[in-house]
This record gives structure tokens, sequence and C-alpha cells, in this order.
């Protein structure tokens, strides 16, 4: 338990005795109940709790006397006190179309077993009493805890929000539980058209970046119809590979297994948007294969399944998906640079004979290493074998500690500022001369500023003289 956690379950007690004593009562509510009693680490640090039998008014007067109250709507009361979010039992109505189409107001006096109903799936139903410990389950979600399952809380309520059916998937993710028949069906049919894209990209992170099982997650969202409206994404179910290569089967199964085997190194990342790139680009890595792949008509692979031009295709349906999804464009970037760089570290050990040190400075210089490592071996590995040490790996380490080759060396010895010195402005003509110049410094052309500088200027003057 962390210290913000820690703190905030002292604030949700002396709030739940402030409330007991003024008639109501307290209960903590949703994920924090469900890790618990599944054993589970909870990386959110936030606290749902739902306060029951006092007005909006009475609840917000209690709350003020413990900091600053941020309220979400007056009408359905939610108040946001430090790490807790607590609210008030809710009716609503639907009054127009769409996700946002519904009046919402608090009911202090609405029953456990109606509040229960209007939340999403029975496991994120259970309530516990914050002052004794109390458990209330009116929906059964301890038994389906137990035996692992994720059910709707009610059938003519779930579709109210169709956000639900994208929250099924980031618990199939989270939990590795499989959806209830039913359940799946009513995401099936649930309209999900209204729903602005930011909102799926936040449940689609969320599934990559905290889940435990994000290939089940991925797998979820495929039999959901939740990729109906992605069809670079669907096209992977039957995109078929070569079966001495990929005994598991289509692009989409071997992206399954991927990402379940980035999810264990995805914890060795200390950034979240680290996290979030890297899975990502196991997601795409091999999505260019949907346009790529062909049977060999000649040579040693003929009749074989080849997918030639697979990493620059996929690089760029990665950007066209994360451009719909409205991705941050340095997450694009980064995403799209591992996917076109994936095969690179298995390209170099196949020549490692006579691999040269500007290759590899290449290597370490035009992508993300670390990041790099990680997708190669989620490739790797995502084809159902036990996961363990790759020969490719340790050859790379080993390599690049022999040549002395250490990532800080590589960064431009010349930069644009120089070349202002030399009478060069901001133009496509200096950014040419810094390309070939930093070529010529990872080829091992120079390795000081003065020596690039007068290479600079052989460079310039020889483009001049083309030009001319």
């Amino acid at each position: 338990m962390t210290d913000k956690v820690r703190e905030a379950k002292t604030l949700l007690q002396k709030i739940a005795l402030e409330v007991k004593e003024s008639g109501g009562r307290l209960f903590e509510v949703g994920g924090t109940v469900r890790d618990v009693m599944l054993g589970r680490m909870r990386r959110n640090e936030d606290i749902d709790a739902e306060v029951y039998g006092l007005s909006p008014d009475a609840l917000e007067k209690i709350l003020k006397k413990f900091g600053k109250v941020d309220l979400t709507g007056k009408s359905f009361a939610v108040y946001r006190i430090g790490n807790l979010e607590i609210s008030l039992p809710r009716r609503d109505r639907r009054i127009g179309e769409g996700h946002k189409g519904f009046e919402v107001k608090a009911d202090p006096g609405l029953s456990y077993y109606e509040a229960c109903r209007r939340r999403d799936f029975t496991v994120n139903s259970v309530l516990k009493d914050a002052l004794t410990g109390e458990i209330i389950d009116p929906l059964g979600g301890v038994k389906d805890m137990k035996t692992g399952i994720l059910r709707a809380c009610d059938a003519n309520h779930f579709g109210e929000d169709p956000l639900r059916a994208y929250r099924a998937m980031r618990f199939a993710a989270s939990l590795g539980f499989p959806i209830e028949t039913n359940t799946a069906e009513l995401c099936r049919r649930t309209d999900t058209k209204s729903l602005p894209r930011e909102r799926i990209f936040a449940e689609i992170k969320k599934m990559l970046v905290e889940g435990d099982f994000p290939g089940r997650g991925f797998l979820a969202a495929h039999s959901l119809f939740l990729f109906s409206s992605e069809p670079e994404i669907s096209s992977m179910v039957e995109c078929s590979q070569d079966i001495i290569w990929h005994p598991e089967g289509s692009v989409f199964i071997h992206t399954v297994l991927s990402l379940d085997v980035a999810a264990s190194l995805r914890e060795n990342m200390l950034s979240e948007e680290d996290k979030f790139v890297f899975m990502l680009s196991v997601l795409f890595h091999d999505i260019g294969k949907t346009v790529s792949t062909k049977q060999a008509q000649e040579g040693r692979k003929a009749g074989r399944l080849i997918s030639p031009g697979h990493q620059p295709a996929g690089a760029k349906i990665a950007k066209i998906v994360l451009s719909r999804w409205k991705a941050p464009k340095s997450v694009t970037e980064r995403v799209s640079s591992l996917v076109l760089s994936h095969h690179r570290i298995y390209d170099l050990w196949k020549s490692r004979d006579i691999v040269t040190k500007g290759a590899m400075r290449r290597l370490f210089g035009g992508t993300e290493l670390e990041l790099l490592k990680a997708l190669f071996m989620a490739d790797k590995f995502g084809r159902g074998q036990v996961f363990g040490d790759s020969e490719e790996i340790l050859w790379l380490d080993r390599t690049l500690r022999d040549m002395k080759i250490q990532e800080e060396q590589l960064k431009p010895i010349v930069m644009g500022r120089h070349l202002l010195k030399l009478g060069i402005e901001p133009s496509p003509f200096m950014g040419d001369v810094l390309k070939e110049l930093y070529e010529a410094q990872l080829d091992g052309d120079f390795d000081s500023l003065e020596e690039g500088i007068l290479l600079a200027k052989r460079i310039i003057e020889s483009k001049k003289r083309e030009k001319n």
C-alpha cells in the first residue's frame, strides 16, 4: 500500500464517522474492494466510495470539513477530495441519443440493489462498509469473483453507457476473466458510434498499460466486434503466416500471444509513456503483413508465405490508426519508428560475422534500443513457446560492449547552430548537410567537433558545386 492510498484510507475513515453521525452510511465500492478480495496489486491509487442516506448538501457540508472539494455535476453529486471519489446513488433516464443522452439525478434513498444494478459488472458492484467491513453483495459479485467471470449487473441498464463494451475489453485484460455469454452479446449490441475517439483510446491505453493479460483483452475486443470500424486491425485475423516461422497461426493470434509476453517486459519500464509506446508497438509490429503477404514464386522459399516490406508498411498503417485514435504525435512517431525497426536486431544477428561498427552505431543511434530489444523479445516469444533468454539479444549486448559503443556517444556532434556560424540558414539544405554529417559520424569518419566542422565545410562546398 502506497503512502497516498494509506492517507486516503485514513481520510475515508474520518469521513465515514461523520457520515454515520449524520445518519448516513459510507461504503467503499468498485475496484478497491474487488482487488483486495482477489488479492490483486492495485495500480490505481484512487478510492471510490458511495454514501447512502444523506442529501447532496449534507454530504458536501461534511466533506468541506476535510479539505477542498471538487464537484462533478450538482444533479448527480460526485465529489472529489484528494484521492477519494465519493458519490451518491443515482437514478437516470434517457432524454436523447448518444452516450450523453441521459438525465442523471442523485437519490440517497435508493436501495442497495437498485443502486448496484446501475453499475457495469458484478465484480465492481460489491459494497464494503468503511467502518465495519461488512460486505453488501446484492448481485452476486463475490461469487463471480470466485468463479472468475465478467458479468453485466443488469441487462436493461448495461447499454446506457456504450463505453462499457470497451470496459469489458479492459477488464478481460486486467482480470483475465472470460466474459459471460449474455454480457458479451450485450456488448455486441451496444452502439458505440457516439463515443468520442479520445474515450476509446483511453480504454485501449488502460488495457495495454495496466492489464496483466493484454492479449486476452485484444482477443475480447475482436470477439465483441469492437474493431469492426478498424479494418486494418480486423484484417489481421485472416492474415496467414508461414507455418515454419509461425506455427501459432495468423498475424492476429501471434499479436495476442506477443501482447501477453510483452506484459511481463513492460513492468521493467519506469515511464508510463514508454510502457504505452512499447505496448502499441507490439500491437502494430506485424500489421504490415496484412498488405504485403504473398506466396513466394521462386527460390528456396517457393510456395511459402513471405511478407517483404511489412515493416515500412506497418509503420505507415500504425500512423493511420493512431491518428484515427487521436494519439499524441510524439507517441505516434515513436511507435512508427519501432515498428519500422523491429527486424533490425535479427537482421544484424544474421550478419553477425561481417557486421560493422557503423551498422551497430546506426542501430543504437537510429532507434530506442531498450524498447526495440523488448519488442524483439515479445515478437520472438509470441509464438506459444516458453519464455527464456534470446541468443540474439545476448549477442547484441556482448557486441555493443566489445565495440565500446555507448548511447551518449551517438548524439550528433555537429548541430544546426554550428552550421549557422558557417552561413547556412535553416532550410532543407541545412537538413541534408546535417544528415550526411551524422551518417559520417556513425561510420567513424570523425569524433570531435573540430573534425566535424572541417568535414561540414567540404560537404557544403561539394553540394554547392553539384547545385551549380
